[in-house]
């Protein structure tokens, strides 16, 4: 099902990493988008450092505190075309 992506999109998930004999990990979201969110936190819970593999035990519902990203132009570091800035803007 494709889902657009506009202002409206809902972007909530939740991640569940559980302990025990048979440990799981579960993403729940209602889009692809909020599932994306998902992979990306569920991949920061990960501890790859040294020889053992672990994941942090956790409970995680999140969503977006605005219902648009932000974008950061940043002239001082990067030469932008005036004309380039007008179409960012539009």
């Amino acid at each position: 099902m494709d889902v657009p992506l506009d202002l409206s999109t809902n972007h909530t998930y939740s991640v569940s990493v559980t302990p025990g004999p048979t440990p799981s990990c579960t993403i729940t979201a209602d889009n692809v988008y909020g599932a994306v969110y998902g992979l990306q936190t569920l991949i920061q819970l990960c501890d790859t450092a040294g020889e053992a593999r672990r994941m942090r035990v956790a409970e995680i519902v999140d969503y977006p505190r605005f219902k648009f990203r932000g974008l950061l132009v940043d002239s001082a570091r990067h030469f932008l075309p005036v004309n380039f800035l007008r179409r960012v803007i539009d």
